[in-house]
């Protein structure tokens, strides 16, 4: 249990960084890629436990696989909403 809970706080401490820097304004779709990317890779190296660990981290990734042409089209807070 306290390495599900220890995985939801690290996905969930990094998707608020994109929240909180996203709808500011400041990044551009070239700026965000990176961190979406970083994002992605940190969450392929989490370890899921728990009953449904695969498809908790499946489903994280499938959101941050569908984000950057989010991004691309210029709908920077339809993404971080997606990943939120």
């Amino acid at each position: 249990m306290v390495h599900v809970l220890r995985s939801f706080v690290l996905v969930f401490v990094a998707l608020s960084v994109l929240t909180v820097v996203a709808p500011a304004g400041a990044q551009t779709a070239s700026e965000c890629q990176p961190q979406i990317t970083a994002l992605r890779e940190t969450t392929l190296s989490a370890t899921f436990t728990g009953q449904h660990a695969a498809k908790d981290q499946a489903g994280l990734i499938g959101k941050l696989d569908s984000a950057p042409a989010q991004v691309g089209q210029g709908k920077i807070t339809d993404a971080v909403q997606a990943l939120t």
